[in-house]
């Protein structure tokens, strides 16, 4: 999301699957132009999300979804994560990402993890979520949500292990010095 976007929940996953070498990686802003992340970093992106489509008509395999303040109801953006579900696209919200999940409608129905301090207002505001506590990350279905920004490393390395194998999952995990990625977390 152009206007803000956590820092870390951009750059950790974005990183850590950059790293591993896996897969593709990129940045799909909403917009042209840089994305400015909080507190004070720019990033530019590999394309808009308009671009991001007319290259890849069938969709992401993954798309990752960051705390974006105050994007959870940009309309464009929220459409777009519906088309990409239905285009059989994984979907992981990280942290504060989770809430544009819900606003897009991908959580309905669904058992979701959030960050400690949004639990309880996605609970009133989702009451068709089975909202789960003491988590890192939850996958329901193609629908992976996390708990904070502690599960941006765990998540990462979970995507790497589902798309490359254990092995690689472990040799990246020691590389990063982390050696349970498991989502058994007391939040």
């Amino acid at each position: 999301y152009n206007p803000a976007t956590e820092l870390t929940d951009f750059v950790v996953p974005y990183g850590v699957l950059a790293e591993s070498q896996v897969a593709e990686v990129l940045a799909v802003s909403t917009s042209a132009g840089p994305i400015q992340t909080t507190p004070t970093l720019r990033f530019g992106a590999h394309a808009t999300l308009r671009e991001f489509d007319a290259r890849h008509p069938l969709g992401a395999d993954y798309v990752i979804v960051p705390n974006i303040y105050e994007g959870e109801d940009d309309l464009p953006l929220r459409a777009w994560l519906h088309e990409q579900a239905g285009k059989g696209s994984i979907i992981v919200g990280i942290c504060d990402g989770v809430p544009t999940l819900a606003k897009a409608g991908l959580l309905e129905g669904k058992r979701a993890t959030t960050h400690w301090r949004t639990i309880d207002r996605m609970e009133r505001e989702h009451p068709g979520t089975r909202w789960l506590r003491n988590t890192r990350y939850i996958a329901d279905g193609r629908i992976i949500t996390t708990s904070g920004v502690s599960a941006s490393i765990p998540i990462s390395i979970a995507l790497v292990e589902a798309i490359a194998g254990r092995e690689r999952a472990e040799a990246l995990g020691k590389t990063l010095g982390s050696t349970d990625w498991s989502p058994k977390h007391n939040s």
